[in-house]
């Protein structure tokens, strides 16, 4: 939409860091700057190419819609399938200009009932009252919102059930070795029953207890590879997931400075 640039004194005594907000309302409605904005306001103030219009707001209708390869023709009937809402809105909230009772809406509607809502569709652009464009970027935002849950909850769950099997894998490791090494102690039990001499007892007994120690080694470092190897996975996992997440970020906030000069550029 238009833009407004105002000389405005901040106060009276031309001091810095002094901000009168009487004054400053005094000089915005003696120079009609209120009247202006509410004018604009009351006319088609948002203007979008059709190509503009087609990547803004074409989230709203369902995937499975197919729109007219013809850019006008696709704004035009992305507009049609948006008058429900628009209409539903304007029952709720009367846009500006329009009459006090709503007329019947038909489908697809009319150039008539378009204006009506706050809309029209022009030969390249689309034409859109401030009501009307807030209530579709209103939609807008409820639908990157819901879509930015799932996918947080389809993320969310797939970490929660990799977690499991990690700590299902490793809980069936802990349970073999407790009872390779009970098997052990009890074997050991058994040779020092039945042994008689007390010199092969002692040395059936250096044995078992090497071999335990051992054992305890190798399960030590088996342990500790096993948290590294499951640790590595999952911090580039979680790494992937933030670079992901702040170039989408990235992404989104380029996109939109873009189409704020665009239309600082247009007006």
């Amino acid at each position: 939409g238009p833009h407004y640039v105002r000389c405005l004194k901040p106060n009276a005594v031309n001091r810095c860091d002094d901000f009168s907000p009487k004054l400053v309302a005094a000089q915005l409605k003696c120079n009609g700057v209120l009247e202006a904005v509410k004018v604009t306001r009351s006319g088609f103030s948002n203007r979008f190419l059709h190509r503009d219009f087609l990547s803004t707001f074409a989230i709203l209708i369902p995937s499975t819609h197919r729109l007219p390869p013809a850019p006008r023709d696709a704004a035009a009937e992305l507009l049609g399938c948006l008058a429900v809402d628009l209409f539903q809105a304007m029952r709720a909230t009367p846009l500006a200009g329009a009459g006090s009772e709503p007329p019947t809406l038909s489908r697809p509607p009319s150039n008539d009932q378009l204006k009506f809502l706050g809309s029209q569709v022009g030969k390249t652009k689309v034409f859109l009252r401030q009501q009307a464009y807030q209530c579709l970027e209103r939609l807008r935002h409820g639908r990157l919102r819901d879509a930015s849950s799932s996918i947080a909850n389809a993320i969310r769950c797939s970490l929660c059930f990799r977690r499991f099997h990690k700590l299902k894998a490793a809980c069936a490791v802990i349970i073999r070795a407790v009872r390779v090494f009970l098997a052990v102690v009890e074997a050991a039990r058994r040779r020092r029953r039945r042994s008689a001499a007390t010199r092969l007892q002692a040395l059936r007994r250096g044995i078992v207890g090497r071999r335990a120690a051992q054992a305890r080694r190798r399960l030590r470092a088996v342990q500790r590879v096993q948290s590294w190897i499951r640790m590595l996975p999952a911090w580039r996992k979680y790494r992937g997931i933030i670079f992901a997440v702040v170039a989408l970020q990235c992404r989104l906030r380029r996109n939109r400075a873009r189409r704020q000069v665009l239309e600082r550029k247009r007006a």
